[in-house]
């Protein structure tokens, strides 16, 4: 039954008139209305929860008249009018859709119904007032205006029932529906009666007996000794007891968890009590949500006074009343500086919305939280960023109550994201950089490679004079020689961003160094219309320790700029100097190259050093170049633990300064056993002859190199792959052996390993086009005791030759005789620096040891730099590679324990090349 049915019957049981006797004023109305309306059927029906009850009826069959009720189904006239609350008028029934399959109707033959609503004073529509007729009446709205006016008779005589009934159907609905237990009770306290919720309550049947029932039955022994010794007294003295205890359930024992209202009954007008009444109200769920709700705000303040991030709690108007511990270590204030202050008395927001604005819409329900990231700074001044989010509580009928405030901390967060921002932003400038150096790149390479195979087609022609023949040569010479330093630089950087970059430190005079590359670029300063002029300063040491091939590079790049941008009829000066350190076997090589160019702007300085990077990036620039030659020297530079620094004006000139610590050696070097210059080299090796197997299986190549051989004076043959190469050198005797490591049937490697095993004992010479450390390295693991890198010039092959051929002639004068070398057989100045060297360790472990104990790993690095690559030099390959490792284990911030691990083996290996070389 829902709420309208239930309000509907509990005022008509108000009424008094269900199952009440016939009165002959319903029975006069009834009479009346069938009269007027000339039907045979009349009746006044009051509807209830199972039935029609008939207050008065006219012309049912006797059954029905005696029962006094019609079943209460769906095809129920009355009830439909009483649901609906509105006259029904149906002129034939067995023709309307809702009535016309009702069995009931029509075995009663009613065929025309007009009925109306019943109501009480209140308006609620109790029932229906009706007449019925057995043939198909038309209703007119006279005959429902009519029944309308007798209606009103029906409702006056229902409006005219006793109060008293009333108030009695009121009391006894309101015990009978109530939800608490509500028991009564004489004197005595034996139980006199318990409504039907309290029976249910403690599982007593509706029906069960409750004569011999106390009180004191119903409650658990506990409650009887506590709450009934107090109940009784303060009940008769005061009239009303409140307390908790709990009622025993009859069917299972457990206990019920009641509030308990004691109050005594008195008649009206007596002094003497009648009895007891109790009303008890089940509160177990709201003692166990009470509970739940305490475990609740436990959980609470456990979770929100240890919570990772800071919290607070603040008022509507944004006070904080409550902080976490970690919101006073983020703010680095006590609890109590904070309470009653604002978020915004500590944190800074962009948000462009106040902090009243954001709460307003919040408490006005237009949005439930909000958030912001704010910042604020430390007691050390360090800013500290964090992520607010605030939100509003409300209680269980939705009024606002308190703001909950967190702060993540995203500082970290924050900058990591930025760094990512700047290495997106660098990725792309470099991705943009290296585009331009393809464009860049792809105009220098065409632009020789045109050149050269113009010149070609120009040297085809027969015709061509003498003298432009030549300067066609020379041309392809030049742009061939220019194509191969752009390929060198591409190489060169590509092991510098592999990290594969290696340096061979050697004895070298300095000056000499200054002196080959000036050389080298006579001609272009020449050509240019400039003056390329040196300039020594002060007296420079004979020899220092340093990687000459590199070292050259270096002066060869910034001279080579200098030259390219300085106009006609000016000059460009190379100076260099030194500066002692306090030990005197220590030294800082000071290289200044100064132009009288067109100089450089401030803004262009800064990324000027940076790959694939130029002065002037445009497609239409005056001067050509690929942006890699600065950024090249610059990591030289940084490998020799060195640096380089720039001074420009615009319009004025440019000097490039490059500091490189060095080791002095004393003494001097003549150039014996060293590779001075050019001239040096091509003499010692012209001075060689022997027999010499080409394995090359490019025509062009083999050519070229034959030439190059029989020019110097070699005996040659020449084979087109490595499997002729081995089948060639079983049937004549050859003093060294070139092989291409790439050529079909068996490569140069596979060349090399079978040698080898078949017991050739010469030097065999790798040429290959790869130029990576790590080729090298593999040539070497095949056989091959040297290597050469393609392409290779006179020079290089007849000096490369020339050395292996007396090394091996060395090898065998040493072993023919009682292994010892005699002292003629080694360079002089040679064995010089070596001894110095080996006298120096016992002073570099002691400084190894105390830069060690001190950390001063800045010392620890300056030491393996400087002596990793002299000591292969000297033949302590093993003491250089562990220095290599040194080096990078420091330059890499590699933990102390493993820096000191490899430094104690450094110093292990020294210890026994002293003794070695001691004894």
């Amino acid at each position: 039954m829902d709420h309208h049915s239930s309000t509907r019957l509990q005022a008509l049981l108000a009424t008094g008139l269900l199952d009440s006797p016939a009165d002959p004023s319903f029975d006069r109305i009834v009479r009346l209305a069938a009269k007027l309306l000339k039907t045979p059927v009349a009746l006044v029906s009051l509807l209830d929860e199972r039935r029609l009850f008939l207050k008065s009826s006219l012309g049912l069959p006797r059954e029905l008249e005696l029962a006094r009720e019609l079943p209460l189904t769906e095809d129920a006239l009355c009830k439909h009018v009483v649901v609906e609350e509105q006259p029904l008028a149906i002129p034939d029934t067995r023709l309307h859709p809702r009535f016309s399959t009702s069995g009931f109707l029509q075995e009663l033959q009613w065929i025309a119904y007009l009925g109306v609503p019943l109501r009480d004073p209140a308006g609620v529509v109790l029932g229906a007032f009706c007449v019925i007729d057995h043939d198909v009446r038309n209703w007119t709205d006279d005959d429902v205006q009519l029944m309308l006016e007798l209606a009103g008779f029906v409702n006056s005589l229902i409006a005219e029932q006793s109060p008293l009934a009333k108030a009695l159907w009121r009391f006894r609905s309101l015990v009978d529906h109530s939800g608490d237990f509500i028991a009564l009770a004489d004197l005595n306290t034996q139980v006199t009666f318990v409504n039907p919720a309290g029976r249910r309550l403690v599982g007593l049947g509706l029906d069960a007996e409750l004569s011999g029932k106390s009180i004191a039955d119903f409650l658990t022994a506990e409650t009887v000794q506590i709450a009934m010794k107090e109940s009784i007294p303060a009940a008769l003295s005061q009239g009303q007891w409140r307390g908790e205890g709990r009622l025993r359930h009859f069917g299972d024992g457990h206990a019920i968890e009641t509030e308990i209202n004691f109050f005594v009954l008195r008649e009206a007008g007596a002094t003497v009590p009648a009895g007891f009444a109790t009303i008890l109200r089940d509160i177990t769920k709201r003692n166990e949500f009470r509970r739940q709700l305490t475990e609740s705000e436990a959980r609470f303040r456990n979770s929100f006074e240890n919570a990772p991030i800071g919290m607070a709690l603040a008022s509507l108007s944004g006070q904080w009343t409550r902080v976490n511990l970690a919101l006073t270590e983020m703010l680095q204030r006590p609890s109590y500086e904070l309470i009653g202050k604002a978020a915004v008395d500590f944190w800074q927001s962009d948000d462009i919305v106040s902090d009243s604005e954001h709460r307003a819409r919040c408490i006005s329900g237009q949005c439930p939280r909000f958030e912001n990231e704010c910042v604020t700074q430390r007691n050390n001044d360090a800013e500290l960023r964090a992520l607010r989010v605030v939100s509003l509580v409300r209680d269980s009928h939705g009024r606002p109550q308190y703001f909950i405030e967190q702060f993540q901390d995203v500082t970290q967060q924050r900058r990591f994201e930025e760094s990512l921002r700047i290495a997106k932003e660098s990725a792309e400038a470099a991705s943009q950089a290296k585009s331009g150096f393809l464009a860049n790149i792809s105009h220098e390479l065409r632009t020789p490679l045109a050149a050269i195979l113009g010149n070609a087609d120009m040297l085809l022609d027969p015709r061509l004079p003498g003298t432009d023949r030549d300067t066609s040569l020379q041309s392809i010479r030049r742009n061939a020689s220019h194509l191969l330093q752009l390929i060198n630089d591409v190489l060169d950087l590509s092991k510098i961003e592999a990290g594969k970059l290696e340096l061979e430190c050697l004895p070298y005079p300095p000056w000499t160094i200054i002196l080959e590359a000036v050389s080298a670029l006579g001609v272009r300063a020449t050509e240019a219309g400039l003056t390329l002029r040196t300039e020594p300063i002060g007296h420079l040491p004979d020899s220092v320790v340093v990687d000459p091939t590199r070292y050259r590079q270096i002066v060869l790049n910034l001279v080579g700029n200098a030259i390219k941008f300085t106009p006609r009829g000016k000059s460009v000066c190379v100076r260099m100097s030194w500066q002692p350190s306090v030990e005197k076997s220590l030294a800082e090589l000071i290289l200044d190259v100064v132009d009288e160019g067109i100089g450089i702007a401030p803004e262009v300085c800064a990324r000027l050093f940076q790959p694939f990077e130029q002065g002037d990036s445009s497609t239409t620039r005056e001067y050509g170049g690929t942006g890699l030659g600065l950024s090249i020297t610059q990591h030289l530079i940084r490998a020799m633990n060195g640096s380089i620094s720039l001074h420009s004006e615009v319009g004025c000139g440019s000097t490039f300064t490059v500091r490189i610590p060095v080791e002095i050696v004393t003494g001097g070097v003549d150039g014996a056993g060293w590779p001075l210059r050019e001239s040096r080299r091509q003499s010692s090796a012209g001075q060689a002859r022997g027999r010499i197997l080409l394995a090359e299986d490019s025509p062009d190549n083999r050519r070229v190199l034959l030439y190059y051989l029989n020019r110097a004076g070699f005996q040659t043959d020449a084979v087109e792959n490595g499997r002729l190469a081995v089948e060639q050198a079983h049937r004549a005797r050859y003093d060294a052996i070139l092989l291409d490591m790439q050529m079909p049937e068996l490569d140069g490697y596979g060349a090399a390993s079978a040698l080898r095993r078949e017991g050739y004992p010469g030097p065999i010479i790798a040429l290959t086009a790869n130029a990576m450390q790590s080729d090298r390295e593999k040539c070497l693991r095949a056989g091959c005791t040297d290597y050469l890198s393609k392409p290779v010039t006179a020079d290089d092959l007849t000096g490369c030759i020339g050395r292996n051929l007396h090394s091996a002639k060395s090898s065998s004068a040493v072993s023919a005789t009682d292994g010892a070398p005699h002292a003629s057989d080694v360079d002089e100045a040679f064995e010089k620096l070596k001894q110095r060297y080996i006298a120096h360790l016992a002073q570099r472990i002691e400084e190894a040891q105390l830069s060690l104990a001190s950390a001063d790993f800045a010392r620890l690095r300056t030491l393996a730099h400087q002596t990793r690559g002299v000591a292969a030099t000297y033949g302590f390959s093993e003491l250089g590679d562990v220095a290599t490792a040194l080096e990078s284990a420091i330059i890499a911030e590699q933990p102390v324990p493993d820096i000191a691990r490899i430094t104690e083996q450094w110093i292990d290996l020294a210890r026994t090349v002293l003794a070695t070389t001691s004894s």
